[in-house]
């Protein structure tokens, strides 16, 4: 492996490139390279001495590449991504409980394609070995044009300043070659080989750090009898470094789930210390559909947002009820 034209070989050619380039474009921080089961195996002591003063750490784990690059153990792939799995959340809790660590970034050099049967005859695909260039499972880099069921991307796409010229098989193809197993491979163009998953843990404690509280004002009367209704909220605590604000998605809706006004969608987010001032309220139209629930107890549903996902918060019973129809 090379990086900006040096040759990086193992866990301690990665460790001393990113120490230095860490160094050289951050004064006073230092960043070095482990494995990540070895250090998930050390004990607490042994593992807060051993990343002592290290500002960046690099942790390097790759049981899914053992397992599957090599063809009398690539049928266990699935055993290797549970396994995998099982280390990032060792690693995370770890860092997260024992280690004081705040901050981590999940992600990997590459997806893959992966079938537990071996491919048919059909989808291997011929090409010479270049004479210069490379070749790979799902790839190649050569001066000569390949046969069918190839894709060669221009060079303004690849940016490759070389006569040669990058060729991926198409589908599920794969290229016919020595050594390795065909069932996991990757370096082509699929979703699944091109995507890579980036998450982030934000570690704090949950009774440091939390979201501020949010109160419907609950009438005495909790009868509706008008379409349109509104509903006065009041934000609990001010915002503050320990208290962020909250987004909330408000509607009314049928015991049975059935939407019966519109969806509102609120942020509350005052930093005002005044209690006063932190009240704000919304109001609701409810839709034709709400005469078959006439009499019945319907629920005003406030909904947390996490990201870009719903989950609940609170909720407070009302009861609608009108005397004859409505024209909307």
């Amino acid at each position: 492996m090379r990086i900006d034209g040096q040759l990086i070989a193992g866990i301690e050619g990665r460790s001393k490139y990113l120490g230095e380039y860490v160094a050289s474009h951050i004064k006073g921080k230092q960043a070095a390279a482990f494995w990540a089961d070895r250090l998930l195996r050390l004990p607490t002591a042994a593992a807060r001495e051993l990343i002592s003063g290290v500002d960046l750490l690099y942790l390097y784990s790759n049981g899914i590449d053992a397992a599957a690059d090599n063809a009398k153990t690539e049928a266990s792939l699935p055993d290797a991504v549970a396994s995998e799995l099982d280390t990032l959340v060792g690693i995370v809790k770890k860092f997260a409980t024992q280690l004081n660590r705040t901050h981590i970034l999940i992600t990997a050099d590459h997806g893959f394609l992966y079938q537990n049967e071996k491919p048919a005859e059909a989808h291997m695909l011929a090409a010479e070995n270049p004479a210069y260039g490379y070749k790979d499972r799902r790839y190649l880099m050569s001066d000569d044009t390949p046969g069918a069921h190839f894709f060669t991307p221009s060079s303004s796409v690849t940016n490759m300043d070389s006569s040669s010229s990058l060729h991926f098989a198409e589908g599920l193809y794969r290229i016919r070659k020595q050594g390795g197993g065909t069932r996991f491979v990757h370096g082509g163009l699929s979703l699944q080989e091109v995507t890579v998953p980036l998450i982030r843990v934000r570690v704090g404690r949950k009774d440091d750090v939390e979201t501020v509280g949010v109160a419907i004002m609950v009438p005495a009367n909790t009868v509706i009898t008008t379409p349109v209704y509104t509903v006065n909220f009041f934000q609990e605590e001010p915002v503050s470094e320990k208290r962020h604000p909250l987004q909330v998605s408000v509607f009314f809706a049928a015991e049975d789930g059935t939407l019966l006004s519109d969806r509102i969608e609120m942020s509350f987010d005052s930093a005002d210390p005044n209690a006063q001032n932190r009240g704000s309220s919304a109001e609701f139209h409810f839709g034709p559909q709400v005469n078959s629930y006439n009499g019945k107890l319907i629920r005003l549903v406030l909904e947390k947002r996490i990201g870009g996902t719903s989950v609940p918060y609170t909720k407070v019973d009302f009861t609608y009820q009108t005397f004859g129809e409505r024209d909307f």
